[in-house]
């Protein structure tokens, strides 16, 4: 992600819709991290003893997002490397096509990665050490949107859990496949695209329907194909997960149990 470059305390409170922001000096906040802060990711198992790549598999943690009137911006980056992540947080006025940061509205927090490998899964395991709150002089405050720059462990643990994680699976049916594409229609949430369909983010195709499935506590959108296969029919899943959260362990693993026997029950009803 590009940074731009500081601007101004006056250019900074004077750009178009970023009037009422208002400036206040803050305390520098001290943070500090103890082991109960730790964030635990449990994955399908990657044949890889790189911490860096395990963790890749894991997508959508950076992204952006717009105040309504879409006058500033807030950034949320995520970097590794082999053994360390870095998250950033920050808010830039958004001015004719131009991310210019506003002043001293930054956060970070860095830490170590450490992968835990077994035979039946891979386990990353986050530490938060050392957070930096940028307050050489004002920092963004008094307004409550202004609160999302607060990073914190659960803030981390929140981006992982809503980040998802690709799957795809295949499941036997002995029913045809209009037969079973229709109990998806009839017992999960079905959702026709509007647009252009919907971009499955394990092999790129794009769906004009898909499927929301209760599973736990979590809805989890999956589109489908069917093929004829013998005297039935074969099902193509393709799933973006959410985790199977306790404490401070997200569970894709178990995520994925659940998801493939609810598929199941629905491919043979």
């Amino acid at each position: 992600m590009k940074k731009g470059l500081a601007i101004g305390l006056t250019l900074a409170i004077g750009i178009s819709g970023c009037a009422n922001l208002k400036q206040e000096p803050v305390a520098k906040k001290v943070v500090t991290f103890t082991d109960q802060d730790k964030i635990s990711i449990v994955l399908p198992k990657v044949e890889s003893s790189s911490a860096k790549e395990v963790f890749s598999k894991i997508g959508g943690l950076s992204y952006s997002k717009y105040l309504e009137n879409g006058s500033v911006r807030f950034i949320n980056n995520w970097e590794s490397s082999e053994n360390s992540f870095k998250v950033t947080r920050s808010a830039c006025g958004w001015v004719s096509g131009n991310c210019n940061f506003l002043r001293n509205s930054t956060v970070t927090i860095d830490g170590s990665l450490v992968l835990e490998n077994t035979d039946a899964s891979s386990k990353i395991v986050l530490y938060p050490q050392k957070y930096n709150q940028d307050t050489t002089s004002n920092f963004l405050t008094g307004q409550p949107h202004f609160s999302w720059l607060d990073l914190s462990s659960k803030d981390l643990k929140e981006t992982l859990s809503s980040a998802g994680y690709p799957w795809k699976f295949e499941v036997n049916s002995e029913f045809p496949g209009d037969a079973v594409y229709a109990n998806f229609q009839r017992l999960s949430r079905a959702e026709k695209s509007s647009g252009q369909g919907y971009t499955d983010d394990v092999t790129g195709k794009i769906f004009k329907e898909r499927f929301w499935l209760k599973v736990g506590t979590s809805d989890i959108p999956v589109t489908i194909e069917t093929y004829p296969y013998r005297n039935g029919s074969k099902v193509i899943v393709n799933a973006k997960l959410s985790p199977v959260v306790s404490g401070n362990e997200l569970n894709y693993v178990e995520a994925i149990k659940l998801l493939e026997q609810r598929v199941k029950e629905i491919v043979n009803s």
